[in-house]
This record gives structure tokens, C-alpha cells and sequence, in this order.
């Protein structure tokens, strides 16, 4: 089979690898579509944490497909069913998984990292992992969900009220996200920041009721201007830059909550008022990946269509042409979800 390889931090090609065979409680999956994030940039330039990759790696934890092959001891699934996978591949039994904290296992593998993922023409997954979906379900849309169960689990552990002004710092895929799965919350206001008129007008066709464009703005006199003085009820912070966990901070009213869904790297570091969260009465959430309970509301969300996940594709590339859509990303020229078609 074909698959897109990172061979070494800034050293990658299309190979020929061996089609995988599925073991005990493992399927083989056609691997249909895959998104390509900031994450898989990272991958390439050697940027994420040591412990967390395996140079070479098959990138692609955010991949749809067909089931092509069922190893033995397995019910409930069989050759032909349309699936997503989770990427983070949980042991179960750790004293993390034991509490429903599946995001934080000790045993972790992770497809597209630690363990081939969906940026090749086959991907073997745990059965454990896998979700089905409506046999007439698009899987370019489905390619989506693995994010969609980031930001679902950010958002529910924000525990929106209607009414409330929500403020969404970052305009790529995971703030807009933020945005529709935000919207189902009847808020009063959503308030997107970023810093190009494009990704923000798309923003506001998806369900934002205010841009601030950070070129020729401020964020926290806007915010305040928008809401009185008071800040948002709400702030995600989508951006992953060091500047925009402080933008968030100072954009929340007293006694909100800030939403950490954005990473900024290895590297990056930050100073802030100590006293910040005393004085402002602050609930901070810092969100790493997502738990099997959100990637299965994720799947709902998406499936069942109460969020419009296909406005976000916006570019789409060949598996040879995975390394333009890595310029695409990293040049930040491109808008919404760029994703692969393996198909």
C-alpha cells in the first residue's frame, strides 16, 4: 500500500509499505479521508514532544474509512461498514481509564504519533475504538469528528447556559468548531477573534454574531465595548499561541471561564499576573484531547447532522500532494479543514 511517511523532523515521502494484518480484536480499515491540522505541521518540523511520537511515523489521527478485513474476536462489526476511529488508543484498565479520564492513560498509542495512522491506504484500529456510521453518511464529513470531539469536550466542560456571550479566540477549524457546537446553546452573543476578514466571514456564516479582526482592533476594548464592561461569560481559546491565552484572560468577565483548546508548542512560555485567577474569580479549563464519552457526542453531533461540519472543508489534496497541503497550513493562507482524499 501507499502511505504518507515522516521519516525524521523535515524528511518526508510518499512509500510502499506492506498492507497490515489485523490481529485479535483489530480491524483493517480502507482509509477513505484524512484532515490534515496544525499537529501533523508540528509532526513534520519535529515539534511535538519526544515522548509522544515515533520517528517514522504514518501521520493521520483524524481519518474516516471502510472496514476492508475483521480480526478474530470480534462482534458487531464486519468488511464493509462505514467507521470513524478514535486516535487515542486507551488500555482500559489504568487507573486514568478507570476513572473515565481515557484522554490521560498511562499505556496510551496513539494512531498518526506513536502508531500508524490514516495518511496511508489501510490503517489497522483497536475494535474498541471504533465508531460505526449511517451506511449513506459523507466521509469527508466524517473525517471531521475526531476534532468535533476536542471541542465538544471543551464546550461541555464549560457547561454553557443560554443567554450567556461567548467569546472564541482563533478562527481555524477547532474555533469554528467551538462556534456551531456553541450555538446549540442559544447564547446571546458569540464573538469571534481573529486576525484575517476571510476565515472570519466564514466564521460568521457558521454562527458568530461578532467579529473582532485583531489587525485593526483590540480585543479587550471591543469585547468590553460589546458587553458593557463585564468581558464574555465564556472565552475559548482556539489559537495556540502563547499571546492568546493572555488575550483570553483578559477578555473573560469576573467569575467566567476560560477554555484552553489551543496548543502552542513544546517551547512556548508565558508570564502572567499571579494573582489573576484570585482577582478575577477565574474557573480555567485546560483541554487535552477528548474521552470516549465525548468522541461518541461527537459522533452524534456530526452524524446526525446538527452541525454543519462540510462548510469547513475548504481545500482538498491527493495523498501525493500531502506535502502542499502541509505548505498550505503552515503558510496560514488557508481557511477551514484541508483534507485528503485517499479514495
Amino acid at each position: 500500500m501507499k502511505a504518507f511517511m515522516i521519516h525524521e523532523p523535515h524528511k518526508y515521502s510518499i512509500v510502499e509499505t506492506p498492507v497490515p494484518e489485523p490481529g485479535d480484536g483489530e480491524v483493517l480499515v480502507r482509509s477513505m479521508y484524512a484532515g490534515i491540522c496544525g499537529t501533523d505541521v508540528e509532526l513534520a518540523k519535529g515539534m511535538v514532544r519526544a515522548d509522544a511520537v515515533n520517528y517514522p511515523c504514518i501521520p493521520g489521527h483524524e481519518w474516516s474509512g471502510i472496514i476492508e478485513k475483521v480480526g478474530s474476536g470480534i462482534t458487531g462489526l464486519k468488511r464493509g461498514d462505514r467507521v470513524v476511529s478514535e486516535g487515542v488508543q486507551h488500555c482500559g484498565y489504568c487507573r486514568y481509564c478507570r476513572q473515565g479520564q481515557s484522554n490521560l492513560c498511562e499505556n496510551m498509542k496513539e494512531l498518526g504519533f506513536t502508531i500508524p495512522g490514516g495518511l496511508s491506504e489501510f490503517v489497522v484500529a483497536n475494535s474498541r475504538m471504533v465508531h460505526c456510521l449511517p451506511d449513506d453518511f459523507p466521509l469527508d464529513m466524517a473525517a471531521l469528528i475526531e476534532p468535533t470531539a476536542v471541542v465538544t469536550r471543551g464546550v461541555w466542560r464549560a457547561k454553557p447556559k443560554p443567554g450567556e456571550t461567548i467569546a472564541v479566540i482563533g478562527p481555524g477549524t477547532v474555533g469554528l468548531l467551538a462556534v456551531m457546537i456553541s450555538k446549540l446553546f442559544s447564547p446571546r452573543k458569540i464573538i469571534l477573534i481573529g486576525v484575517t476578514d476571510e476565515t472570519l466571514k466564514l466564521g460568521q456564516s457558521l454562527g458568530a454574531t461578532d467579529i473582532v479582526n485583531l489587525t485593526h482592533e483590540e480585543a479587550a476594548d471591543r469585547v468590553s465595548q460589546l458587553e458593557d464592561g463585564l468581558g464574555a461569560d465564556i472565552v475559548y481559546e482556539c489559537a495556540g499561541k502563547s499571546s492568546a491565552v493572555g488575550m483570553a484572560f483578559s477578555i473573560v468577565r469576573r467569575g467566567g471561564k476560560v477554555v484552553l483548546l489551543g496548543a502552542a508548542g513544546k517551547d512556548a512560555k508565558m508570564e502572567l499576573f499571579s494573582d489573576l485567577f484570585h482577582v478575577k474569580d477565574l474557573e480555567i479549563h485546560g483541554i487535552l484531547s477528548y474521552t470516549k464519552e465525548t468522541w461518541q457526542d461527537a459522533v452524534n453531533l456530526v452524524s446526525n447532522r446538527l452541525i454543519p461540519v462540510d462548510k469547513l472543508i475548504q481545500h482538498r489534496f491527493s495523498l501525493g500532494e500531502v506535502d502542499k497541503a502541509l505548505d498550505v497550513l503552515d503558510s496560514g493562507k488557508g481557511i477551514g479543514k484541508t483534507l485528503i482524499e485517499l479514495t
